[in-house]
């Protein structure tokens, strides 16, 4: 069995790349020229969805999410994560499949503030992540941390 898909993850398309639901590997070279390893997911956006937008369902939409991979920037703080599909690295149209780096350090919105080694979680400014903002539920809502600089996150919905 593939663990391949044949396009780029900057793909925009009405073609549906891969299966929806399963996870793909992406070997990615860091700026310092090391091969670290993300993982991904398909996804089809319901609205627009910008680069570093992160992506996911409200409640009423789980089925269609995890089904057809239907997604939308998220707008509520600290989201639970079986509700997030990932971060997508570049913008994808409304209708379009894409791809959402479901595990792996990506280029994030970011909103509020926090350093580096801050837990993140979903923000309430459309599709941002920012320093996590409730009490309690921690593993169910921490999706990741900030890197060093604030659009910068190693992040894990997995």
């Amino acid at each position: 069995m593939s663990n391949v898909v044949k396009v780029e993850l900057t793909y925009n398309g009405s073609d549906q790349p891969g299966v929806i639901g399963k996870v793909y590997e992406d070997l990615n070279m860091d700026s310092s020229g090391n091969v670290t390893i993300r993982y991904y997911r398909v996804v089809k956006a319901s609205t627009a969805v910008g680069a570093g937008d992160l992506v996911g369902c409200v409640a009423a939409n789980t089925e269609e999410m995890y089904n057809t991979g239907l997604v939308i920037p998220l707008a509520t703080d600290d989201t639970v994560k079986s509700l997030i599909m990932g971060v997508c690295e570049t913008a994808i149209d409304a209708g379009n499949y894409g791809f959402a780096i479901c595990r792996g350090v990506c280029t994030i919105k970011a909103a509020g503030s926090g350093s580096e080694g801050t837990t993140l979680a979903s923000y309430g400014s459309t599709g941002s992540a920012g320093q996590m903002a409730g009490a309690g539920h921690f593993d169910q809502k921490a999706l990741g941390i900030r890197l060093e600089s604030s659009t910068s996150a190693y992040i894990d919905v997995l």
